[in-house]
């Protein structure tokens, strides 16, 4: 990607920054920022391009002038090419409005990205603001960068504010208008054609649609089409969705006959909850990855014997089961590293067009071993195209990822572990952020991976060290005090 998220005064953080990859990890010590880091991250992404935004809150319609002009290049007379003039020399009104229009769409683009990160901590963008021992910290915003086409978004949480910088108008209207950019949109919007069908009152709003349409995948290029987000909390709730559900049922029951009060869950466990709920399977995307349904199901089959499904029900809800090769059990009756992964192989075996995932501590309740199939996973997984975005405290995995960077500098290439060895991955295509506490105040580090070293393991290696020079220690001191010592 060429996405850079900056976070300042927010949440624990004072700071982080970090260029997106396809492959980031953030890791560091409890309560540093990175699970807040992490959620931003989702948020920032978890707006696809293609909205209704930008077309809800602009302008009715374009100026006749730049319809016109629009028309001409969408639409030029038949069996003739764009005129070169009307792409390089957009008239005045035409620029004007068109920086006008990305300037709304990036606006509302950073208040949907605050309204969506206030509600998946459930409270208002205001009370996101660090926290010093006497007030609020001032200059809180989160900062979202893009170089292709070049925009930047600034989102405070201290005011109402969106602070937008536009691309060159020009610039992007040559890109937009490319003949191969005109001919892949005719595909989902109808042949040029079509609009001369229609009556002028009706022509104007066809070509700005489809000009609104253009931009907003322009200014997004690289935006994913899904983000899905697993949170750290996904077992408990993987464990107990029918019951929070009957719960929630029962309540809503009563809300006819007397007050109910009902306790609110923050927005990324109640999106899971939905997720889990309503089935991964409700939501369809024609384009799904049919490569990602083997892989995780190769992934059930050579490394945790036992296929996640849903198991449709007549009488009830649907319920997620284990088929393991001694028996079908639901999720209650399963072991922690199935309820763990569970959720995960959902998401990619649904008809779900999933391309980045957002995973807490993916190592929790994994053995070592599993921990490293795990990281292999998740690097055969980048290299069928999903954006990953891990927190972890797992020296296996991170120890394991660069070992896959050190297999890429061997290899050459990106290589798939399929049947069994180490999978590759060009350490350009990784990011890597530490945490920590400095002064009170959570602070962030990028760790630039290499082909040899890879990610630095410094946050685990010292604890490694310090364990093993008290193990000595101690050790020292009892054949010191046994007799004859």
């Amino acid at each position: 990607m060429t996405v850079t998220v900056e976070v300042c005064n927010l949440g624990p953080l004072r700071s982080a920054e970090l260029e997106l990859a396809d492959l980031t990890l953030l890791v560091g010590e409890n309560n540093t920022g990175k699970t807040f880091f992490a959620t931003v991250l989702h948020r920032v992404l978890d707006q696809p391009y293609l909205l209704s935004w930008s077309r809800r809150s602009g302008p009715d319609q374009p100026p006749d002038e730049v319809v016109q002009w629009i028309a001409s290049v969408l639409e030029p007379p038949v069996d003739e090419e764009v005129p070169a003039t009307s792409l390089s020399s957009p008239s005045a009104a035409t620029l004007k409005w068109a920086k006008g229009f990305t300037v709304k769409a990036l606006q509302d683009y950073g208040a949907s990205v605050r309204d969506s990160i206030a509600y998946a901590f459930g409270v208002e963008p205001a009370l996101l603001r660090r926290r010093t021992p006497s007030r609020y910290a001032s200059d809180c915003f989160v900062k979202v960068t893009n170089s292709e086409p070049g925009w930047q978004v600034e989102i405070r949480f201290d005011s109402d504010e969106i602070k937008v910088q536009s691309p060159d108008p020009r610039q992007l209207l040559q890109t937009v208008f490319s003949s191969d950019r005109i001919r892949d949109m005719s595909e989902v919007l109808g042949s040029p054609p079509l609009s001369r069908t229609l009556p002028p009152s009706e022509r104007s709003w066809s070509y700005w649609a489809r000009f609104n349409t253009l931009v907003s995948s322009e200014l997004f290029p690289s935006w994913p089409f899904t983000a899905v987000h697993l949170p750290a909390d996904r077992s408990g709730i993987m464990q107990s969705h029918n019951m929070l559900a009957a719960a929630a049922v029962r309540q809503s029951a009563r809300a006819g006959i007397r007050p109910i009060e009902i306790e609110t869950l923050p927005g990324t466990s109640a999106d899971f909850l939905s997720l889990i709920l309503e089935g991964p399977e409700h939501v369809y995307r024609p384009r799904g990855e049919p490569s990602l349904v083997s892989l995780a199901r190769r992934f059930e089959k050579d490394n945790i014997r036992a296929e996640i499904t849903i198991e449709q029900r007549a009488d009830g809800p649907n319920a997620i089961v284990a088929n393991t090769p001694e028996g079908r059990f639901p999720m209650t009756r399963v072991s922690s590293m199935l309820s763990e992964l569970a959720p995960l192989l959902l998401v990619l075996k649904s008809r779900l067009r999933v391309d980045h995932l957002t995973i807490d501590e993916p190592e929790a309740h994994l053995h070592p071993e599993m921990q490293r199939r795990v990281a292999t996973f998740f690097a055969d997984l980048v290299n069928k195209g999903m954006g990953i975005v891990l927190t972890t405290h797992s020296d296996f995995f991170v120890a394991q990822f660069n070992n896959i960077l050190r297999h890429y500098a061997l290899n050459g290439s990106s290589v798939s572990a399929a049947g069994g060895g180490l999978s590759s991955l060009d350490p350009a295509r990784v990011r890597a952020l530490r945490f920590y506490r400095e002064n009170g105040k959570c602070l962030s580090q990028p760790l630039p991976p290499d082909h040899l070293n890879g990610i630095d393991e410094s946050t685990f290696t010292d604890v490694m060290r310090s364990q093993y020079d008290e193990t000595a220690g101690l050790v020292n001191q009892l054949l010191e005090a046994a007799p004859g010592g």
